[in-house]
This record gives structure tokens, C-alpha cells and sequence, in this order.
């Protein structure tokens, strides 16, 4: 009996070809979309997994407060942090520190090769304790884990950056310079971290005391991270941190104006959940993940029920066939296999065709949702397998299960004479599952447009500063390169002469760039109310404001450069000043005198308000030129680089542009912009599939109601509107009820922004109308062949 069944099952599909061609691809796309977004979302929940003692690595971040008010959440802390917990914290076995030396000094490496010298930039350079490899599982592959990293001047490479540097030699015992450090001995060679871990470094180097007595408790500007012991109680364990380091912190800087609140974080949850201030790297976004398993979960229901509908659209064409089958006695659950083999076989083809299109997409995919060329798929393949198994048994299940019921309780008679009595049951329940497809496509359409509006604001808004054809050359400022009066003048040289060549604008050496988070943040005392501000500072030098055309209100830039200060209004605001006019002349940290207040700008993203400033001249941090092209861009370009050889010969030329770079804080909303637009466009693909499904029933249900209209002198305008009106009042509640859900979502989601849109009514209204038009046009495959069926024909039909 079940090879009957196949084999019937086959015969129908061949027979109705376009069925078979519409179910298959709508549920091919589906999966295939799911089947992408599984793979996503368990790279992003997978994220330091991999680690052996990874459920008892905490990351310790603090809070910092100023009388009460909160000041900043930063997942870095103070260099004595982790060996006190480790002294005064039972719990806490072993810690280990991670200092960024690139957001301090830029790294210039250089090897000799036999006569040869090679010099190389790096970006991606850390100082460890030697406990960082037993703690973490970043396995070597050459050299002793234990002893690699214990003792001065010791670094471990990744396998890309040995190779890069080596070739297929043994680095082990080679020598690296580090300009400004001296040599440094390769200790050991570790595999490539894997892309579901938050840290992503090219070099390890042992610890180096890169702090003073003094920044023990004040400077917090180091990642660290504790191992507890197995089975430790996380809450009791937070308070005795909490205790130690509030004690530690009092002892060495007494305030009571300033409290810090210490956390420790799970290793697992800081890729997904933590984004503070001073992060290793981007992390990831939950919401966005959320977002995707949603629109998966949607367009797979969308699909079934599509599936569904079309099972039901063909079920009134086999009320006869099933008549048959009861009346030579088929039992109910052989019917039910019937359906049920062949939304198997649908299933089946569309899960392989599903398979096919994530192989041929796959690096499409990788790109859009900006991941490493990742596919669980090819790692984990017997669990993918069991996975699209089980899921395709349960959605035949489903598609088997709902047709079936109608017919099942199906009078023989009736059926035998082709009436089928439960007409309105099933309309009723096409109806609810096409006005819920119509729902989900409007939301889809919806949170496009509103993604697209909020990015491209972002993007366009006025930012307070000229940020347009800036481009920014990295001076590669070695230790004490600040200090260092060779430097210092060759940094003004090169400034100078960039100045004087054509298509330049002007030119100014900063310590930051607008774009990058500003590691400098100090105290500084309000001389109206004595209150402690928190600001951000940066050293510039006297085109800093010129260049980026930046206006002042009130006050000037500097004639004379030492004890003197500038401030934004922000600042001004939260000293206590009524107008930016009052701040001129009063005095900031010391003997620095307030001479200008700048009108606000945003340095970071729209994301986040400005942050009170303040502007230094003079020497130190040089980190950074940028020149203002106003035409010729490539010229101009090559033209700095040949100055900038003559200058630094041993350094390599380093620039991007500024407007590339400060956009790279929306990647994650450019990038749910992609996501979402090429999920609508499917969702708008599935629906029409729906339709077609859906008019084909319409049409079918009034093949006679339009031959006798037909007869009656009813012309084709009029038959369209009797087809369509249908379609349009389902239309018309699917785009009410879709509304509120997606104002709710929107605001939901614009909440993380400090600058947003306004929600206009034509963000809703337009989805609607799209759908609308798209309904439209796929009904008209139907209505037009009904409307030229031969009245005669339609006479007959059953």
C-alpha cells in the first residue's frame, strides 16, 4: 500500500507540474533561508565555547559613578585589579591581563631575511600575563604553552602571521624588532584563532610594565579576566569582588564624590551581550540575532502555509478521486498517508534543492551578514542531516494533517458528485492564513524602509564637522616617540609640505580622530559648583578646527599655545556656565585657561550624544594627520605618499579615509538593512506564491458564477472587481493589523539611538499599498484566463 501510495504520489506531481513547481520553490527559499540563519545564529551563541575552562572565566567590568550620577560602563579596568582578587578572593584561582598596545602605540615590526630587511605594520598586538595560555585555549602548535610567554621580551604568533613573516621556516628563536622595544624572541607559533571568539589577535607578547606606581588604581585601561574555582556561587562571589576592589580603590584614591561598582562578566555572554566602553572588538548584536531567528521562523510559517493553501486549492479538484477511494473502502488513516507521502516528497525536493542553492550561496550569505566563510553545515553534517529529517517529517505532518481533516469527514456521496459541503471551513481558514501572509510581508517591507531611513540618516545627517575627502594618514608613533624631537619635527615637515601642495586644504596632527573611541577620559572640577565632570580630551594642534571646520561660540583658537584650553558646549553646559560666553577665562585642571567653546559635533556615532570635551595643544600622541583634499584625490594621494618616503623612508605610507571610516560604526545597521531588504523581497516572493494558490481556489469556486455572469452581459472590468474585491479587503486587514506591530517594533528598535527619526504615516501605509500592487498582478494570471474561458466551457465545468 505505501508504494501505491508513492507511486501515486509521483503521478499527481507530474501531472500537476505547476503545483509541484510552486510548492517546491517556496519551500526550497524558505529553508534555504533558515537554513542560513541557523547557521548564523549558532556561530554568534557559540562564541567562546570552545574554551576547555571556559564556564568558569568571568571578565571583570566596572561602572564609574560621580557624585551618584552614572559616568560609564568600560569592559577595561585597572593593572592591580587582577592580582588582588587573586590574593583576597578565594574563589578566584588564577587571572591573567590583556593590554591593547595598539590603542597606545602603533606597532612597526621588522625581521632580516639573509641581506635583506622587511618592516611590516601591525594592528593586532597584545601584552599577556604568562598565565594566558593555561587559562584560555589558544593551543600552540610549535613551542612549550608554559614557559612560552614567562620572561621579558617573548612573542607568539598566530600560523597566518608566522607564515607571513617566515614562510614555511621555523620561526621558533627568530628574532622580530620592534621598533622603539627592541628584539623580541618568537617563543612559539599558535593556530589562528577561530571566528567564534571574541578576541582576535595576530601576537602575543609577555608582560611589560607599561604603568607607573601611580596608575595602579587610576589608569583603566586593561582587559582582565579570572578563572574561579569549579562549582563557585557567582553572587557571593561578585559581592566579596565588589568589596575587595571598592576597599582597594578608597585606600588609593579617597573620594567620596567618585564610586566605581565592579562586575563579573561570563566569558560566553560578552559577544553577544556586552557592548562598553573600551571592548576588545565590535561585538556582536543579540537583537540582531533575535531579529533573524524571527524573520526565519515567519517566512518558514509563511512558506507552510502557502503550502497549505495550495494543498487545499487542489483538495476541491480531488473531492472526487477521495469519494472514490472511501466507497471502495480506504480507511481515514490512509488517506491521511496519502497527504502525507506527498507533502513528504515536496518536502524532500525542496529540502535538496534548499541544499544545492546554500552551497551556491554561501559566501553570498557570509558577506551579507559580514562573517568569516563559515558553514556549520560541513563541520557538523550527520546533525544537519538528522536536523532537516525530523524537520521535514513534522511539516509533512502539519501540510498532511489540515487538507485531510476536510476531506476525511467528507460525505462519499457528496463527494462523488463533486459538492464539497465544508466550502466556507476551508475559504475561512485560507482567508486567516493569507491575511496573516499579507501581515508579515508588511512588517518585513515596514522595518526596510524604516532601517533604510534611520541608516541613511545616520549616514547624511549633519555631524557638526566637515567630514567629507579627509584623509588620514597613521604616523606609526612609536614609544616615546612624543618625547623623541626628530619625530616631533619630522611630523611638522610633513605637515608643512602637505599644506603647500595643491588640492590640499589644510592639515592638522591629532592624538584622535573623530570615528575612534577616545581611550582619554579624565576628572576635571566645575569652578561654579566644585562638582567632578567626566570629559574626554584630546591633543590637537592649531589647523585642528580649521581643517575640520568646526565653529566656534565664543572665544578663539589659540596665538599662544601652553595653559590654555578648549572646551566644547557640552562641557561649557556641565560646568555650570549659563552661555558658552561665560566660560572664557576661567581656569580648567590646574592653570589651563578656558579660551574657546566649540559648538558641539558628534566624534562617535549618531548612537550616542556628545560627550562634554576638551581640546589640548602641544606636543604628545601625535597619532594621527589629517589632510583635507579638495579635488584630484588620487594625485593628490600619490603625492603625499612620495612626501611622506622622503620623510620616513623606514615607515610604510598607512591612510584611509575618514568618512569610509567613521561609517564603520553602522555596519551592524547597514548591514540588518541588506538582511532585511533581501528577506522582504523573499517574503513578497513567498506571498505571491500564496496568492497565486489562494486565486486559483477564488477562480476555481466561481468558474460556473462567471460563466453565467458571462452570459448575462458582464463585462471583464466588472469580473476583475467581483475577483479582486476579495483580495483587496483582506489586504485592507492584513495592512490595519500590521501597523501597530511594526510602530511598536520600530520605536522598540530606535531606542538605541540618540538620534533618530521621526515615524512618518507613509512608512506604514506604503507596504501596504505594495502588497497591494503585487496582489494584483499575481491574481491577474487566474482572472484573465477565467474571463476568456468560452461561457460554454465555464457551463460545463464539473
Amino acid at each position: 500500500m505505501i508504494s501505491h501510495h508513492i507511486k501515486f504520489a509521483f503521478r499527481d506531481l507530474v501531472k500537476n507540474k505547476l503545483f509541484a513547481l510552486v510548492s517546491i520553490s517556496g519551500l526550497a527559499i524558505s529553508i534555504l533561508c533558515c537554513l542560513f540563519i541557523a547557521q548564523y545564529s549558532l556561530l554568534e551563541f557559540s562564541y567562546d565555547q570552545f574554551h576547555d575552562k571556559g564556564k568558569n572565566i568571568y571578565r571583570v567590568n566596572y561602572s564609574r559613578y560621580i557624585d551618584g550620577e552614572f559616568q560609564y560602563k568600560k569592559a577595561q579596568v585597572f593593572p592591580a585589579v587582577g592580582e588582588a582578587l587573586l590574593n583576597e578572593v578565594p574563589q578566584v584561582i588564577n587571572f591573567t591581563r590583556i593590554f591593547p598596545i595598539n590603542t597606545h602605540i602603533e606597532t612597526v615590526f621588522s625581521i632580516e631575511d639573509g641581506d635583506k630587511s622587511k618592516t611590516f605594520q601591525e594592528s593586532s598586538l597584545y601584552a599577556v600575563d604568562s598565565s594566558f595560555l593555561s587559562i584560555f585555549s589558544f593551543p600552540l602548535i610549535k613551542g612549550d604553552s608554559s614557559t612560552a610567554l614567562s620572561g621579558a621580551n617573548r612573542i607568539v604568533l598566530s600560523e597566518s602571521a608566522a607564515k607571513k613573516y617566515f614562510g614555511e621556516s621555523d620561526p621558533v628563536n627568530r628574532i622580530i624588532h620592534f621598533k622603539g622595544m627592541g628584539d623580541w624572541t618568537v617563543t612559539g607559533v599558535f593556530k589562528n584563532p577561530p571566528a567564534n571568539s571574541h578576541m582576535k589577535f595576530e601576537f602575543l607578547v609577555s608582560w611589560l610594565n607599561v604603568y607607573g606606581e601611580r596608575s595602579m588604581w587610576n589608569w583603566d585601561g586593561f582587559f582582565t579576566y579570572v578563572l574561579l574555582e569549579e562549582g563557585s556561587d557567582l553572587s557571593s562571589t561578585q559581592g566579596t569582588v565588589q568589596q575587595v576592589l571598592s576597599s582597594k580603590i578608597n585606600e588609593a584614591n579617597p573620594s567620596e564624590q567618585v564610586r566605581s561598582e565592579f562586575e563579573l562578566q561570563p566569558l560566553s555572554g560578552i559577544h553577544l551581550e556586552s557592548n562598553l566602553l573600551g571592548e576588545m572588538y565590535v561585538n556582536g548584536s543579540k537583537q540582531m540575532v533575535m531579529t533573524l531567528i524571527a524573520i526565519g521562523i515567519i517566512i518558514l510559517i509563511v512558506s507552510l502555509v502557502n503550502f497549505i493553501n495550495l494543498s487545499l486549492a487542489r483538495m476541491f479538484k480531488r473531492v472526487k478521486e477521495f469519494g472514490v477511494r472511501k466507497v471502495i473502502g480506504s480507511r481515514k488513516i490512509q488517506i491521511v498517508q496519502q497527504f502525507f507521502l506527498e507533502a513528504f516528497i515536496i518536502n524532500g525536493f525542496a529540502v535538496l534543492f534548499a541544499i544545492i542553492l546554500a552551497i551556491i550561496f554561501k559566501d553570498i550569505f557570509n558577506a551579507l551578514v559580514g562573517i568569516e566563510n563559515v558553514s556549520l553545515m560541513e563541520r557538523k553534517p550527520v546533525q544537519w542531516i538528522g536536523i532537516l529529517t525530523i524537520s521535514v517529517f513534522i511539516l509533512s505532518l502539519a501540510a498532511a494533517i489540515i487538507p485531510s481533516r476536510f476531506l476525511i469527514n467528507q460525505n462519499p456521496i457528496n463527494s462523488l458528485k463533486g459538492i464539497y459541503m465544508n466550502v466556507s471551513t476551508g475559504a475561512l481558514l485560507k482567508r486567516g492564513l493569507l491575511t496573516f501572509q499579507f501581515m508579515a510581508t508588511a512588517i518585513s517591507i515596514t522595518g526596510t524602509i524604516i532601517i533604510h531611513q534611520q541608516s541613511r540618516f545616520m549616514r547624511t545627517n549633519d555631524l557638526g564637522f566637515d567630514i567629507n575627502q579627509k584623509l588620514v594618514i597613521k604616523t606609526l608613533a612609536g614609544p616615546g616617540s612624543e618625547m623623541d624631537s626628530l619625530f616631533v619635527n619630522q611630523i611638522k615637515l610633513f605637515r608643512t609640505q602637505s599644506k603647500a601642495l595643491a588640492n590640499i586644504g589644510g592639515a592638522t596632527v591629532t592624538s584622535n580622530i573623530p570615528g575612534r573611541e577616545n581611550e582619554w577620559q579624565g576628572r576635571v572640577q566645575s569652578t561654579v559648583n566644585q562638582e567632578l565632570i567626566q570629559m574626554l580630551r584630546a591633543r590637537i594642534d592649531e589647523d585642528f578646527f580649521k581643517t575640520f571646520k568646526i565653529d566656534f561660540l565664543a572665544g578663539k583658537e589659540a596665538s599662544s599655545f601652553e595653559n590654555v584650553v578648549i572646551i566644547n558646549e557640552s562641557a561649557a553646559m556641565l560646568l555650570g556656565y549659563t552661555n558658552p560666553a561665560e566660560a572664557i577665562g576661567n581656569k580648567l585642571f590646574g592653570e589651563n585657561e578656558i579660551i574657546g567653546v566649540v559648538k558641539d559635533y558628534n566624534e562617535r556615532s549618531l548612537h550616542s550624544r556628545v560627550e562634554p570635551s576638551m581640546y589640548t595643544y602641544g606636543q604628545g600622541y601625535m597619532k594621527f594627520i589629517t589632510v583635507d583634499i579638495q579635488s584630484n584625490v588620487p594625485q593628490t594621494v600619490d603625492a603625499l605618499e612620495k612626501k611622506w618616503s622622503a620623510i620616513f623612508p623606514d615607515k610604510p605610507f598607512e591612510y584611509f579615509f575618514l568618512d569610509d571610516y567613521f561609517n564603520q560604526q553602522y555596519a551592524t545597521e547597514l548591514r540588518l538593512e541588506r538582511i532585511f531588504t533581501v528577506f522582504s523581497g523573499l517574503s513578497i516572493f513567498i506571498a505571491c506564491l500564496g496568492i497565486f494558490g489562494y486565486s486559483y481556489f477564488v477562480v476555481y469556486q466561481k468558474t460556473k458564477e462567471i460563466g453565467i455572469r458571462k452570459v448575462l452581459g458582464a463585462s471583464s472590468l466588472g469580473l476583475i472587481k467581483l475577483l479582486t474585491s476579495e483580495f483587496i479587503l483582506l489586504i485592507l486587514i492584513s495592512g490595519t493589523l500590521s501597523i501597530p506591530i511594526a510602530y511598536y517594533l520600530a520605536n522598540f528598535w530606535l531606542s538605541e539611538f540618540a538620534y533618530k527619526i521621526d515615524l512618518r504615516a507613509f512608512y506604514f501605509i506604503i507596504p501596504t499599498i505594495v502588497v497591494a500592487i503585487v496582489a494584483f498582478i499575481t491574481i491577474q494570471v487566474h482572472i484573465i484566463k477565467a474571463i476568456r474561458t468560452n461561457p460554454v466551457d465555464s457551463l460545463k465545468y464539473e
